[in-house]
């Protein structure tokens, strides 16, 4: 009987990626990978891999905790509702033929430093959850890969 053979596609599949994202994942934990379905595991290689991958157990194996906090998300989601209702007044600013620029660039400052607030609340939880803890899950390089990526954007 043949046994089933699992490519990087999969992975990608299996985790909710792309297949690049999925390659970048898997070379941030020193995982050997090809592009598209190069690589192949077998069916104890592919539980293994999900295990370091994933936020979700692989078939038959203990689930790790990644995920933002009860408290953070209901901080964020109360600031972006605020934020919401700021952008929703800057555009009814604009519904004004007589808006003066300044007042708006003003407004649109302060949407950005709400932004900023929350984009820096939810850093400090995966700081806090995620990375100060990664050493003793064995996913360091991962989750410094993973939030070295999101840095470069900020």
């Amino acid at each position: 009987m043949a046994r089933k053979i699992y490519t990087t596609r999969e992975v990608a599949e299996e985790l909710g990626l792309s297949d690049k994202a999925t390659r970048r994942r898997l070379r941030a934990a020193g995982i050997r990978c090809g592009s598209g379905s190069r690589h192949r595991w077998t069916e104890p290689q592919f539980r293994d891999v999900l295990e370091k991958l994933s936020t979700r157990p692989a078939p038959g194996r203990r689930a790790r905790c990644l995920h933002l906090d009860a408290d953070a998300r209901r901080d964020a989601g109360r600031r972006l509702d605020s934020v919401r209702g700021h952008v929703e007044g800057i555009l009814r600013m604009l519904d004004d033929e007589g808006v003066y620029c300044v007042e708006v660039l003003k407004q649109i400052k302060a949407v950005q430093g709400a932004l900023d607030k929350v984009g820096a609340l939810v850093l400090d939880a995966h700081l806090r959850d995620h990375v100060a803890t990664a050493a003793g899950r064995g996913d360091a390089e991962a989750i410094v890969a993973e939030l070295m990526e999101v840095l470069k954007y900020r």
